[in-house]
């Protein structure tokens, strides 16, 4: 063979170049392929390019007749968040292209259970080959393991699921996905902060200012005050300041409230309400005790009672003060009763259809006809709406037996009760006609 092929190979040998003289006019290509194979060219060898050269008569210049395989790389591992984050911050869009300054998203609750984040395991490359027939190995992906942070759990039935472990807040600190159920917000609850709706419990700095809400399903306590706005939460609200409203304010609560004063707002306590000053031309409901300063304007209605320094004031401003809670909810337990004996009495009578029908349609295989079915499924439907209403009605009367039993002798007490205060207890209303002092009322009298 001539001394004048030649062959040249890149650096890495990923490609080999091959130049064939015009005296090899007439050659083979296997002739050309066992010069590349002595060469140490012995992967990626196109025949097709060589016949090509030497059909084509392309002489004196170097043209690539081998290729080898580059490594194709892998993809590391990574943790895909499964929650929702993008509209985080964003202000809640209304119709017409309106948006809501005072919803931002800004917390995104999960409940237990929830998927957090899953784990995608590194995607392995494919190893290269040069024209030399080596090997290249391809470099290895980094893999991610799932750290569970506080409020999080890794799955039982899934290793590489990241699941919420309690009710609360999702947040990533520090590249760690965690679920707190407490939550403190520092400076006051404004445009900055939007409303507050979360799982937990919630501490703020600051001050509620008006127009906005907090609800959350734990405890909320205010350092600053509450400036009109609404909080809701399944547990109690502690205000250090006061609750000063426009008549537009809500207080809502399942547990206690601790405040230092009410004005202008409407209360509903689950447990006791307890101010340290006054209550002002207010509307409030508590399931437990109201015990303030003075009380002046507006009503107050406690199941336990009602304990007061003063009651109304020298301007004869009407407060009506309501101790008749329990003689309403003895009412409605008894009513509610009865109602449950009818409600038990057809849902046994539904309860007897149903298996009637189950035993004269049913063929042994334990299957209803289709010309039968709709009959059985509307038998089934009738049977499970009596029995939610079983449920609400049961659910009901545990509530209201709860209430009794921690409203015994409630009274009325103050050490000074001014004129056109209204007492309300027995089913009796009496207006208070002159000053009273060291006054006690109670629910017999």
């Amino acid at each position: 063979m001539s001394k004048d092929i030649s062959v040249q190979c890149t650096r890495d040998g990923m490609s080999a170049s091959l130049l064939i003289p015009e005296n090899m006019k007439g050659s083979s290509v296997s002739e050309i392929k066992q010069f590349l194979n002595n060469r140490g060219v012995l992967y990626g060898i196109d025949e097709i390019v060589i016949d090509k050269m030497l059909q084509g008569s392309v002489f004196g210049k170097h043209i690539v007749v081998a290729k080898g395989d580059r490594p194709t790389p892998g993809k590391p591992g990574r943790i895909k968040l499964l929650v929702d984050l993008s509209k985080v911050g964003r202000p809640e869009e209304l119709e017409r292209g309106r948006v809501d300054l005072k919803n931002l998203g800004l917390i995104v609750n999960v409940q237990r259970g929830t998927p957090l984040a899953r784990r995608i395991p590194p995607e392995p490359g494919i190893d290269g080959l040069t024209v030399f027939g080596t090997l290249v190995s391809v470099v290895p992906q980094k893999d991610v393991s799932l750290n569970s942070g506080p409020g999080t759990a890794v799955s039982e039935e899934d290793p590489d699921l990241l699941i919420s472990s309690v009710d609360g807040y999702l947040s990533i600190r520090n590249g760690r996905i965690e679920v707190s159920r407490r939550k403190e917000i520092k400076g006051d609850i404004d445009y900055t902060t939007g409303n507050v709706i979360m799982t937990g419990d919630l501490r703020v700095s600051g001050t509620l200012r008006a127009g906005f809400k907090i609800v959350t399903t734990g405890s909320v306590l205010v350092e600053g005050e509450a400036e009109g706005g609404v909080i809701r939460c399944g547990g109690s609200i502690e205000i250090w300041g006061g609750a000063i409203g426009s008549g537009a304010g809500v207080l809502e609560c399942d547990g206690d409230l601790r405040v230092k004063h009410i004005s202008n707002f409407s209360v509903i306590v689950g447990g006791d309400c307890l101010v340290q000053e006054d209550i002002l031309h207010s509307t409030v409901s508590a399931q437990g005790m109201v015990k303030a300063g003075t009380i002046v304007g507006g009503s107050v209605q406690a199941a336990s009672g009602i304990d007061a320094k003063n009651l109304g004031s020298f301007a004869e401003v009407r407060t009506v003060l309501d101790i008749e809670n329990r003689i309403r909810w003895l009412k409605e337990l008894e009513e509610s009763r009865s109602q449950l004996q009818e409600i038990v009495a057809d849902l046994s009578q539904k309860k007897i259809e149903l298996f009637r029908f189950v035993r004269d349609f049913m063929d042994e295989q334990g299957v209803i006809g289709e010309t039968d079915l709709p009959c059985y499924e509307k038998l089934k439907a009738e049977a499970v709406k009596v029995n939610n209403r079983w449920l609400r009605v049961t659910k009901r009367i545990e509530a209201l037996e709860d209430f009794v039993s921690k409203s015994k002798n409630p009274i009325i007490r103050a050490a000074t009760v001014y004129p056109q205060v209204v007492i309300r207890r027995g089913g009796r209303e009496r207006v208070v006609g002159e000053v009273s002092r060291n006054a006690t009322f109670r629910l017999s009298e």
